[in-house]
């Protein structure tokens, strides 16, 4: 069966089929050894799985974008995915499902005016680790700015311990150096013109000048009123000169980082500022002319879960009416370290997961009044109380809950600050209670 009958059949990815569009026309750069390329994908998800990279690194030596597009360990996933075969490199998808998750394939589709017909269209890049946050849940292969607690942490004598509570959270292989002398990244600045979606993540994409270098590239070539924009950012960075630059692609399709409101998203998001995020969202919504839609992410840990009301309320009361809205949510990674959900009290979590239910009711009731807020906005209640239910079924506090305070207070320490005059009086209880049982 080819593309065009196998569209015919399946209009959607659903659970009854293992059929996903990114292998259609997607590929990931994101994973260096330096200037060289080490894995590739046609989804990010991909890199989390066991079997992370279609072709090995000796395999992507000297190959262009098409050429590995092409490659036919790449058709060998395409018949997989469209003859119901669950391809062993998509197992972060087939994990989520099986969890009763909406899976990442659920929200592919085909946005393109041209047939359904594989050909490479888009590209999602990191260039580098620069970023201007130092947030809790990352690691150095995101963001240079973890160097510095990395040092202090060495000098304090605490990096074993943090490495052991965060399960080595914050170190990461991907260093990716040098990227513009990359074959694949070369190929892409004489070849703007293919590239109909251009997505980049980072580090922060905005903070980088090589991308900002990319962005005029393909104005001046004449591409970006064909290619829609696509940034995974924490949205600090944008201003009136980015606006300007933003407006000359075809669309504006950001997902913004967003992991809770006020004093919670500053604690997580280390060096933000919750109301410079709101005054740049409000300005880019303003002069923006060719957003399409607007994308938060939320990494779910136990610094703000019990943030996701005041969260949701805030995105809706500021932003539904003005574009259409998609809420996602993701678990922080590794699912092994102190910070994860599962490391909670079962208590504290069907606390919060009550707390939820009750929104999620009354929410939904406005919803149904409110042609607006049933068209227009999208979040995934599903996947919230299914991951909350995971970790009360699977609950690890007795077992790791040093691992959960450790984490916590030793990044405190070395950033100067103390999770009581940020987070909840009822988790700080509870963190209380670890330190005076240690």
């Amino acid at each position: 069966m080819n593309p065009r009958e196998f569209q015919k059949v399946y209009k959607v990815p659903d659970k009854t089929n293992t059929f996903c569009y990114y292998p259609f026309y997607a590929l990931v750069f994101k994973m260096y050894n330096n200037s060289e390329l080490s894995h590739i994908a046609p989804c990010c998800m991909m890199h989390d799985t066991d079997h992370n990279s279609i072709l090995n690194k000796e395999e992507l030596k000297g190959l262009t974008p098409d050429q590995i597009f092409n490659h036919e360990k790449f058709q060998k996933l395409r018949d997989n995915l469209m003859n119901g075969v669950k391809d062993k490199h998509c197992a972060t998808c087939w994990n989520q499902e099986n969890q009763g998750k909406i899976s990442h394939r659920m929200y592919t589709g085909w946005d393109f005016d041209e047939p359904f017909v594989p050909s490479l269209k888009e590209v999602d890049l990191s260039l580098s680790n620069k970023c201007n946050l130092a947030c809790r849940m990352c690691n150095i292969g995101n963001s240079h700015r973890l160097y510095d607690d990395i040092d202090k942490m060495e000098k304090l004598g605490v990096m074993a311990q943090f490495n052991l509570a965060s399960n080595n959270s914050m170190i990461s292989s991907n260093l990716p150096k040098n990227t513009s002398e990359n074959i694949a990244i070369k190929w892409l600045y004489k070849n703007t013109e293919k590239i109909k979606i251009l997505k980049i993540s980072g580090g922060e994409p905005l903070y980088d000048k090589s991308v900002i270098k990319l962005l005029n590239k393909f104005v001046e070539d004449g591409s970006s009123e064909q290619t829609s924009l696509v940034f995974h950012t924490n949205g600090l960075l944008i201003d009136d000169q980015i606006i300007d630059l933003l407006n000359k692609f075809k669309h504006q399709m950001h997902t913004f980082s967003i992991d809770g409101v006020d004093k919670t998203y500053e604690y997580v998001r280390h060096l933000s500022n919750f109301q410079k995020l709101e005054r740049n969202l409000i300005n880019w919504f303003s002069k923006s002319k060719n957003i399409k839609y607007f994308n938060s992410n939320f990494v779910l840990s136990a610094l703000n879960i019990h943030n996701i009301v005041d969260y949701m309320n805030w995105i809706v009361f500021n932003f539904h009416n003005k574009i259409k809205c998609n809420i996602f949510f993701s678990s922080v990674r590794p699912f092994t370290r102190g910070i994860h959900i599962s490391n909670l009290p079962i208590n504290y979590l069907k606390k919060i997961k009550n707390s939820f239910l009750i929104f999620y009711e009354f929410f939904e009731k406005i919803r149904q009044k409110d042609m607006s807020l049933l068209n227009h906005f999208y979040y995934e209640s599903e996947n919230i109380i299914k991951m909350i239910d995971n970790s009360i079924d699977k609950n690890l506090y007795d077992l790791n809950k040093n691992n959960l305070y450790d984490e916590i207070s030793i990044l405190d320490k070395v950033r100067n600050q103390h999770y009581s005059n940020y987070l909840p009086e009822d988790f700080c209880e509870i963190l209380n209670k670890i330190k005076n049982e240690s």
